[in-house]
């Protein structure tokens, strides 16, 4: 158990948007996180910044039904089924709005109150604000500011310019009042000093980690290319993309294989074998998960958007190379260890996975993604926001600089 020089234990708050012994919320990134830290030795208590799931239903949908006016509805159906659609179609203005960032807030602020001990916290996501005593570190994978920019991210687009406005402001008086911002890419500590204005020595790059995946180097058919996609948003995450210039890789190496994970459709073509979706929560599907790692030779998932998926982390603790997109900051990740491509240029992504056929290729990129690996554990993502919120006290100058 860590301690500081007085010899108590450290405890630190981790406040979450949403319910925070969900496994699978964002990505499960929080969950693993807070394993990280307590693997660290040091105290956890989640914070959900939430009302009770019942209360936060109930008070999303009564704002939602304040802001409908009946007039910006289309005319066709019944009152009541005309409210509905307003209802609907209003909640992602109500999410993002200053209502329910209040009652986030105070959710927050009650369940600190019965963690007295609570002076420092890690915050995860800019959807609230906590109390002014606390010191705390944010944690981003990316900012509103360049988010409302993307309209890849079609949930902005409901927002409207007001709110987003609003936003902005919340997350800037946020990383104004951090100890420090950290932030998983540099596209995103790009922001944090272009849009925020936050001084650079105060962003800490953090990375995102990954749960081991079995390498499988050993038994590994490097001479047929076997490509491994995995990703839930089929839309954003460009599987139709990947798809396409994999026919045209299939043209040229016919003994190629694409396995497909996530919320696809349904697959039929060539050398192509569907998954669906493989549930973090199922240890049956994972063990599934760690077959198809094991046995790749490259992953691409060519997102239209990516602020910094985990799974390239996953990709790098499985030794192998990976393509991804140029938008978003996922390049912190694959580094030297594979191909970002434009993922709207088929001909791009086509060219990076012929070129990832080649087993001398491969080679230098699957060594480059064993060497990157251990900066991309859960473990040293902590060990960077322990070393960012620097509790008095307790001797970070061991710990994973950041990158």
């Amino acid at each position: 158990m860590t301690r500081l020089r007085n010899g108590s234990t450290a405890a630190i708050g981790f406040a979450v948007a949403g319910q925070v012994a969900d496994a699978g919320a964002y990505s499960g990134v929080p969950g693993a996180l807070m394993r990280a830290l307590a693997d660290l030795g040091v105290r956890v208590l989640p914070l959900q910044a939430e009302l009770p799931r019942p209360l936060q239903r109930t008070a999303l949908n009564m704002l939602a039904v304040l802001l409908t006016r009946l007039e910006d509805v289309p005319s066709e159906g019944s009152a009541v089924e005309r409210v509905r659609l307003g209802v609907r179609g209003n909640k992602p203005r109500v999410h993002a709005g200053p209502a329910m960032a209040a009652l986030r807030s105070s959710a927050v602020r009650a369940r600190l109150l019965g963690h007295g001990e609570v002076a420092m916290c890690v915050q995860f996501g800019s959807e609230y604000r906590l109390p002014a005593r606390i010191r705390y570190v944010t944690y981003d994978d990316a900012t509103v500011a360049q988010l409302s920019r993307e309209y890849d991210y079609p949930w902005m687009a409901a927002v409207p310019a007001n709110e987003l406005q609003r936003m902005i402001g919340r997350q800037a008086r946020i990383f104004s009042r951090a100890h420090r911002c950290c932030v998983t890419n540099h596209w995103a500590a790009d922001s944090a000093t272009a849009d925020y204005g936050v001084p650079r020595e105060r962003i800490i790059v953090t990375g995102q980690g990954a749960e081991p995946r079995p390498a499988g180097s050993d038994a590994r058919d490097w001479s047929t290319p076997r490509f491994l996609f995995v990703g839930k948003d089929w839309q954003r995450k460009n599987g139709h993309q990947v798809l396409r210039a994999f026919a045209h890789v299939r043209a040229q190496r016919p003994d190629a294989r694409l396995d497909v994970v996530g919320g696809h459709p349904r697959l039929d073509a060539p050398g192509v074998t569907g998954h669906g979706l493989l549930s973090q929560s199922d240890p049956v599907a994972q063990a599934r998960l760690d077959d198809l790692f094991s046995s790749a030779t490259c992953f691409v998932m060519p997102s239209l958007l990516e602020p910094s998926a985990c799974v390239f982390a996953e990709a790098l603790q499985a030794g192998i190379p990976s393509i991804g997109g140029t938008a978003g900051g996922s390049s912190t990740i694959v580094g030297d260890a594979g191909r970002m491509v434009d993922g709207r240029d088929e001909r791009a992504v086509t060219a990076a996975m012929l070129e990832l056929c080649d087993e001398h290729a491969l080679a230098s990129c699957a060594a480059a993604a064993r060497a990157r690996a251990p900066l991309f554990t859960w473990r040293a993502v902590g060990e960077r926001v322990l070393r960012a919120l620097a509790p008095p006290g307790l001797d970070v100058a061991e710990f994973a600089a950041g990158l």
